[in-house]
């Protein structure tokens, strides 16, 4: 299977999504699916290989505060052109144009990191922003994506008590050692 991460900052990870992303893509790759992950321009402007996976540098224009959703919607475009089967994409707000995958026959994921409206680190704009996204991609999920998945169990109460929505719940991707 050909799966397509969007988005990210880079790799090899820099936070807890692209920490997420390297974990369940390297497992993806051993299990014999091709993964290509899709980041911004900021380490690398060459596609490359990272752990068997394909990363695959977007160059954005820098508008403060909007890169990320740029650099998701440029991302899902060229993944959309692309031969991959499953696009999964970080966040219920970057999910504006995911109809469009879907209409050419792509699976759709969206994975929940977060109430993010909730946040301090976001202003009054972006709450708003971010608050509505997550409510047209919930109320209208069909539209959206195939399957959402969360990273927490509270997330998970959180869409089943306030959409009736069944996500799954697959948290962050660690590597648990044992202690002898």
């Amino acid at each position: 299977m050909k799966i397509a991460y969007i988005a990210l900052k880079a790799l090899p990870y820099i936070g807890g999504i692209e920490k997420y992303t390297e974990e369940i893509g390297k497992r993806l790759v051993n299990d014999g699916n091709e993964v290509t992950v899709y980041t911004s321009s900021i380490i690398s402007t060459s596609t490359y290989d990272y752990l068997g996976m394909q990363i695959v540098p977007i160059k954005t224009p820098a508008f403060k505060g909007m890169q990320r959703i740029i650099l998701s919607h440029f991302a899902l475009i060229k993944a959309t052109l692309s031969s991959v089967d499953i696009i999964h994409i970080h966040g219920f707000e970057n999910s504006l144009l995911t109809f469009i995958p879907r209409m050419f026959g792509k699976k759709v994921i969206i994975q929940g990191h977060g109430l993010e409206w909730q946040r301090d680190r976001w202003g009054k704009f972006a709450k708003k922003y971010l608050m509505i996204m997550n409510f047209i991609t919930n109320k209208f999920s069909f539209i959206f994506l195939d399957k959402g998945t969360v990273v927490s169990k509270y997330q998970q109460y959180f869409y089943k008590n306030k959409y009736n929505r069944d996500y799954s719940f697959i948290p962050t991707g660690i590597n648990i050692t044992q202690v002898k």
